[in-house]
């Protein structure tokens, strides 16, 4: 279709069949009818509008969801990417937000999501910006969440070549520049600084076959009832083996009997 002049589409809807999602207190609907009036948009009419909009809907309904949902957002995610890259990496940055900053990743797990996080957001960022706004000097013009993801990126790329010093130095930037994800950053430099105090936890085979020597005998003081004696045992373990699920296990057990 061809135009005599440039055009501008206003158009609006409710958020809801009442009108007041997602204020809680005054919205009657139901997340299953919020999502139903939503999926009214046709597709052609949502690749006009607003995108703030469209963020600030799905965002409320991904994180009011429960946990158990997350799979079929992701179907959805691959779905809409299709034709709607931007809604797509919208979709995708916060569910990994909400895993990253609700749920209770381990080391390496934590380390692949928040990598996706930051590469997802640059995605996001880099089809909308032009390729000189990132150079270094024109950096603090971009969204603090974008200048987060870059930031991650480098600390991670670090992180991989044994750059300790800029690796801490990196994510310590990191924690001035978006406050939302603190919670998740604080969390990346406890591992990091572990690896640095404690470099035995990637010594190889032999310090795997002391640790499974450790972890029988604190069950062998559990089942004799030691439970002071097994518990510092354990609090000298678990710097050196920080994403060992058994003994997190061994862990919570003794918090319960100690708690008799």
């Amino acid at each position: 279709v061809t135009y005599p002049a440039d055009f501008l589409m206003i158009a609006a809807m409710n958020p809801c069949r009442c009108g007041y999602y997602p204020d809680r207190s005054r919205c009657r609907c139901n997340e299953a009818e919020v999502r139903r009036y939503l999926n009214r948009i046709s597709t052609p009419l949502l690749e006009r509008m607003d995108l703030e909009y469209w963020k600030a809907c799905i965002s409320e309904i991904i994180k009011d969801a429960a946990f158990t949902e997350n799979p079929r957002f992701w179907e959805a995610r691959n779905v809409l990417f299709e034709n709607h890259p931007l809604q797509g990496w919208c979709m995708e940055k916060l569910l990994l937000e909400k895993e990253l900053t609700r749920g209770f990743p381990m080391k390496e797990e934590l380390k692949t999501q928040l990598e996706a996080y930051a590469r997802c957001i640059y995605s996001f960022y880099s089809f909308l910006c032009r390729e000189e706004m990132f150079a270094e000097e024109f950096r603090y013009l971009l969204p603090s969440e974008c200048r987060l993801a870059l930031v991650i990126l480098d600390a991670m790329e670090c992180w991989r070549q044994g750059r300790t010093v800029e690796t801490l130095r990196l994510f310590r930037e990191a924690l001035q520049i978006h406050p939302q994800m603190t919670g998740v950053v604080v969390e990346m430099l406890r591992f990091l600084q572990n690896e640095i105090r404690y470099p035995a936890s990637g010594a190889g085979p032999e310090f795997e076959g002391l640790a499974v020597r450790m972890k029988e005998a604190l069950k062998t003081m559990v089942e004799n009832r030691q439970y002071q004696e097994a518990w510092q045992v354990v609090n000298q373990l678990m710097p050196l083996l920080t994403e060992d699920l058994e003994l997190l296990k061994i862990q919570q057990s003794l918090l319960g009997y100690l708690a008799e």
